[in-house]
């Protein structure tokens, strides 16, 4: 996702969008930047996403296209970090096992790294054909290398899920608990509506 000369910004946003332009070209033509500048970068240019925000509006087209040029450079910057790794890895006939656990370090740093990048970049606003054909596959791509490495790459939603499913496992002894909390909080609504009956 490259940005066309042919762009239609509003005049009123018109600054941001060209510092956006200018720092997100910066961004890819340095080739000491990689997977590890991508959160810094994002927090650079969120202050500018937020004012063209706060002038436009979120639902502008400009504002979201601009939004997806961020999250595409920082794709160009997590993607062949995490392919480079993954291919040497390969090379070497590695298996994720005790015995080659300090040679996926590095991978397993790749992936920590960009899945917390993921974790800003979900919330922010994409151009609905690049979130479907480039963003959500390489997330997907990304949560299964993390899992297979055991690292916890659950969004909220999974986390409370988990969580919930756990609390009301009668194996784990959570159920009596909530179970009696329940049983407290109906008895102080019950003493509550007499009170407020002796008292009417």
């Amino acid at each position: 996702m490259n940005i066309s000369d042919d762009f239609y910004c509003p005049e009123v946003v018109r600054g941001e969008f060209n510092v956006l332009k200018h720092q997100i070209s910066e961004f890819l033509m340095n080739t000491q930047k990689g997977y590890a500048d991508v959160i810094p970068f994002l927090s650079q240019e969120k202050k500018h996403l937020d004012s063209v925000r706060a002038k436009i509006g979120k639902d502008a087209e400009p504002y979201i296209m601009m939004s997806s040029f961020v999250v595409n450079a920082c794709l160009v910057r997590i993607i062949p970090a995490i392919n480079d790794e993954q291919e040497r890895l390969d090379r070497m006939g590695a298996q994720y096992d005790p015995l080659h656990y300090d040679d996926f370090r590095k991978l397993k740093d790749i992936a920590t790294t960009s899945w917390n990048a993921y974790k800003i970049m979900d919330r922010m606003a994409m151009e609905y054909q690049f979130k479907e054909e480039q963003y959500l596959p390489s997330r997907v791509t990304l949560k299964k290398i993390c899992a297979g490495m055991g690292l916890d790459a659950r969004d909220v939603k999974e986390k409370f899920s988990d969580h919930l499913e756990k609390s009301l496992d009668p194996d784990d002894g959570c159920l009596g608990i909530i179970i009696t909390r329940g049983i407290i909080v109906a008895i102080l609504f019950v003493v509550l509506w007499i009170i407020v009956k002796a008292c009417s």
